[in-house]
């Protein structure tokens, strides 16, 4: 009898320790999968946008997001890169791409514009986890 219960006390130390594990790595693919999914969500959005501008005006230029570099831990910065320079209509058009993008998805993103010329349409994203800042970026 004290055999069976030495080894369920085994068994049950054994299950908590690989039940740490997983809760663990769970925490960090959460985190990783939320970036993910936001980032996914950023370059749709922006490559919408910017593919109705091109379609909508036949005049403009092609214009495609080249790359969204991530930095930073809080604020999270994505910046999107454009394959030329873009003006501040652009910029505000992208924005509002990101959010329509970032709200299908289910995110409650707001934009906030300025009409600067130093400071450029920009969205924030505040979650449990991170804030993100969406921006472009400075050609």
């Amino acid at each position: 009898m004290d055999d069976r219960a030495q080894v369920s006390v085994e068994l049950i130390l054994f299950l908590a320790f690989v039940l740490a594990i997983i809760l663990v790595f769970a925490t960090y693919i959460a985190d990783a999968n939320e970036k993910n999914i936001i980032e996914t969500s950023v370059k749709l959005g922006a490559e919408n946008a910017t593919s109705t501008m091109v379609l909508l005006d036949r005049s403009m230029e092609p214009l495609r997001v080249t790359s969204i570099s991530v930095t930073g831990s809080d604020p999270i910065v994505m910046t999107l890169h454009f394959s030329r320079s873009v003006d501040y209509t652009t910029q505000k058009y992208v924005a509002e791409g990101v959010v329509t993008s970032l709200i299908s998805q289910g995110y409650d993103a707001e934009s906030n514009y300025t009409d600067t010329n130093k400071l450029k349409g920009n969205v924030t994203l505040q979650k449990a986890r991170h804030d993100y800042l969406i921006k472009t970026a400075d050609v």
